[in-house]
């Protein structure tokens, strides 16, 4: 069974969770704001999938269409889960056991590309002239040359003096006896 594509097929899938937009001819995926290529046989499911609404697709139907004879009921599995995964929501791909899978909403075609959200403002910049740059790179280059100044001729001379002032206290006499030791 082959299908044709239009080159450009924009359809919707009413979700709860976010808007989400397929275009099965370039295989682009839109989940809210963001937009994502899928790999080619994702794309081929996702396609299968829209163009037969919440009719059923049968796992043979998959196979034939997307996988040609390479496919297996494995590697379907497998594209169904990273699809779920993509999508952001399980519950849009029902599985129907021994048989295959449908959509659980009805796809709504688009007359083109749906407008994206709107992306969060670009964060400010803050311009620094370079004058002030080089100000503070001259006074951080200033402050080390100091330092390293200073610990050079602050360093250890040839003479050590160093005083300990000790204060013993008086106190109690404190005595100490040998215990013999008697095995």
């Amino acid at each position: 069974m082959s299908t044709t594509t239009p080159r450009s097929a924009w359809y919707t899938l009413a979700n709860t969770n976010a808007e989400i937009s397929v275009e099965i001819g370039e295989g682009l995926l839109r989940v809210g704001s963001a937009e994502k290529r899928l790999e080619p046989r994702i794309a081929g499911v996702l396609a299968l999938l829209v163009q037969r609404g919440e009719e059923p697709v049968t796992r043979d139907e998959f196979l034939d269409t997307v996988w040609d004879e390479d496919g297996s009921d494995e590697a379907l599995t497998q594209a169904i889960s990273r699809l779920r995964q993509l999508l952001g929501d399980r519950a849009l791909i029902k599985t129907l056991p021994r048989i295959g899978y449908q959509l659980t909403v009805t796809p709504q075609a688009l007359d083109g590309a749906p407008a994206q959200a709107p992306a969060a403002p670009p964060m400010p910049v803050i311009a620094i002239p370079k004058t002030y740059l080089y100000g503070l790179l001259s006074g951080a280059a200033l402050v080390m040359a100091v330092l390293a100044i200073t610990l050079v001729f602050s360093g250890p001379s040839g003479e050590t003096s160093q005083s300990v002032e000790l204060e013993i206290e008086e106190g109690p006499e404190i005595e100490f006896h040998r215990i013999p030791d008697d095995g």
